[in-house]
């Protein structure tokens, strides 16, 4: 790769998965420049009490950016776009994003060889319209409901899908099911890579488990599940508190632990309460 390769990221978050991918691409490259969209309404989810605005609330202007240990060739650039819909709802955002990208792009003289894109919508969408107006390759990465769930909704969601993956230059799936979706579910005949999420080593290490439970203030004498995730419907977590149910019945030596936030957090506890799971599922 050339030295004075310039990459263009459109992207959710700079945080987790996502800055520790840039960070690590920023050693082989001349400069990233990372576009982020910032609804300033998101601003007003820690004052609202319900619970599907703490999820809102993860992508206020505080909590979209990790700027620790960012690489000095790797550029930050909010975007402020002010809409009513969600991100997940909203048909028209991935239009919109392109629009507002563009302009911030022409105005800023952001130059750029590549484009990647995490997540299939809106910022796939966004991604492919800049990649046919600037005229430059495109990659998108798919992480998980984009594929999972999205395509499945309605004609108009699978239609945008569908368009996305099929006009960009390559797409790269974290795991085999995905892939799998695109090539038999989807149809996608575009050339699909296998590069599951990477993570920072240097994080993980490992320690006593009756230490690690003591700090943590978690039994020594219970058999532990847990559980992290986004709380949504695509993941799942309805039907592991149902199991637990199912266990107990034979095995009350059990603790579920569900870690994450999400529109579905309410619901999840008022079900671990009916079926009366509090000393088993948290």
């Amino acid at each position: 790769m050339e030295e004075q390769y310039r990459i263009l990221v459109i992207t959710p978050f700079y945080r987790y998965f996502v800055k520790e991918l840039v960070d690590a691409t920023s050693k082989y490259v001349s400069t990233i420049d990372v576009l982020i969209h910032h609804n300033p309404l998101s601003e007003l989810a820690q004052y609202l009490p319900f619970s599907y605005f703490r999820w809102v609330n993860l992508y206020s202007k505080k909590n979209l950016v990790d700027l620790k240990s960012k690489q000095n060739n790797v550029n930050i650039n909010l975007i402020k776009m002010v809409y009513l819909l969600p991100d997940g709802k909203n048909l028209m955002l991935g239009d919109f994003m392109f629009k507002n990208f563009t302009k911030y792009i022409i105005k800023n003289k952001i130059e750029f060889d590549l484009i990647h894109a995490n997540f299939a919508w809106p910022q796939g969408f966004a991604a492919v319209k800049l990649a046919k107006q600037f005229k430059k390759p495109v990659i998108i990465t798919v992480h998980g409901h984009d594929i999972y769930e999205m395509p499945f909704r309605n004609t108009r969601w699978k239609n945008r899908i569908m368009w996305t993956l099929e006009e960009s230059d390559h797409v790269i799936c974290v795991n085999n099911i995905m892939a799998d979706i695109l090539k038999n579910k989807l149809n996608i005949g575009n050339e699909c890579s296998i590069i599951p999420n990477g993570f920072n080593s240097k994080q993980f290490y490992k320690i006593p488990k009756e230490y690690a439970r003591s700090k943590l203030g978690l039994p020594q004498n219970r058999y532990i599940i847990l559980n992290v995730a986004h709380l949504t419907n695509v993941k799942g977590q309805t039907y592991l508190i149902d199991s637990i149910k199912k266990i107990v019945n034979y095995n009350n030596r059990i603790l579920c632990l569900i870690i994450g936030e999400g529109s579905v957090r309410n619901q999840l506890q008022k079900k671990i309460d009916v079926l009366k799971l509090k000393n088993y599922v948290k």
